[in-house]
This record gives structure tokens, C-alpha cells and sequence, in this order.
């Protein structure tokens, strides 16, 4: 995808969560450069502060962390369309807790989140779009995987997650979907199976 495809695809993307007018969208996108990762670079570190808020353009993204025996423990996987930001560091000014990683070679839009408060200390409407962003991204979509592994059984999770990554599930390593939905790759390898039946 080329740059300008790439912010047609923000574009939707930011229309999706708020009805910002020519000029609000214009100044925003003014703010993103296009950037490459190759497959396994980070896009951030545990440990760095995070600077940039991250607009998926193409591959597969995943937040997390190491348990003390040196396991990933996934937290996110973002796909095309998805805002990718460590929340808790931006908002209390910490270093990141998380790891952002490429799963594939991914494309992506890259403003820094000191230029996007910049402008919505003069735009309304930039600052709507960043308080829905905030509640899509991290409370909804976080919050609702969180009080998931607690709430539905492995099935309903497994289900739930083929649902909304349907189109990027191939891309996603069978490993990382289980470390997200916290359930075995046996399990994982039950489910899928029983799909393709």
C-alpha cells in the first residue's frame, strides 16, 4: 500500500470513531509518517518510554510481556485498522511495562502523541477523537479480553477471537492465540480443527 492509500485507510479508520471535519483531518494526518518494520522488530520496548501513537497499515502487531520464566505472555494483537499504543505509560509518563513487536512485516502510520495533544488543546474535535480512540482501543477492547478469560470458557474465546480477526487469523501465529485467549495450544488445535469439519 502507498502512502496515500495508507491515509485514505486512517481516514476510515478515524471516521470510524469520530466525525471530524476537512480541516481537523488534515492537520491530524499532517502529523503521521509511514514507517517499516521488518518481521520480529520492535516498534517498542519494555523499559523505553513510548513516544508515538501507531496506526496499523498493513501486518500484524503484538503487545506483551515475560513472565519470570522468560515466556511471552501476549496482551495484544493488533491487525490493520488498529491503534496500537501502550495507554497506562502515555497517560502516567512510565516507561512501558510492554513490548511491541512485529508478527509479520508490518506498515505503519506514526505520530507522536506530544503532537496530537498539541493539537487537541486547539481542536475540539481532535480531542473527541482522541477520548473515543482512548475508550475503543484500550478501555472496550482491553477490558472486554481482560473480563473474557475470567468470564467465557475457552470455546466462546476462541470463537469470539476468530470473529474479529478473521481475515488476519493465517497471519497470526497459532502460539500467540493461545497465549492470548490463555488457553493450551491443544485446546487451540481442538477448536480449529473442529472448524475446518
Amino acid at each position: 500500500m502507498g502512502k496515500e492509500e495508507s491515509l485514505e485507510y486512517l481516514r476510515r479508520a478515524v471516521y470510524l470513531l469520530a466525525a471530524l471535519n476537512e480541516r481537523s483531518f488534515s492537520e491530524l494526518q499532517k502529523l503521521f509518517t509511514f514507517r517499516l518494520l521488518q518481521r520480529n522488530e520492535f516498534f517498542l520496548r519494555t523499559g523505553e518510554y513510548p513516544l508515538s501513537l501507531a496506526f496499523i497499515d498493513t501486518g500484524v502487531v503484538k503487545s506483551y510481556y515475560s513472565d519470570q520464566q522468560g515466556r511471552e505472555i501476549i496482551r495484544g494483537i493488533f491487525v490493520p485498522g488498529m491503534f496500537a499504543m501502550p495507554l497506562p505509560a502515555f497517560i502516567y509518563r512510565k516507561p512501558s511495562f510492554l513490548n511491541f513487536r512485529a508478527v509479520t512485516p508490518v506498515t505503519l502510520l506514526l505520530a507522536k502523541f506530544s503532537d496530537i495533544q498539541a493539537l487537541a488543546n486547539s481542536d475540539h474535535s481532535i480531542r473527541s477523537f482522541i477520548r473515543l480512540l482512548i475508550d475503543r482501543e484500550w478501555i472496550i477492547n482491553h477490558e472486554l479480553h481482560d473480563a473474557g478469560l475470567y468470564v467465557y470458557n475457552h470455546q466462546t474465546r476462541y470463537a469470539l477471537f476468530r470473529a474479529r480477526y478473521e481475515s488476519y487469523i493465517s497471519q497470526i501465529p497459532d502460539e500467540l492465540i493461545a497465549s492470548f485467549l490463555n488457553i493450551s495450544l491443544k485446546q487451540l488445535e481442538r477448536f480449529t480443527h473442529q472448524k475446518e469439519m
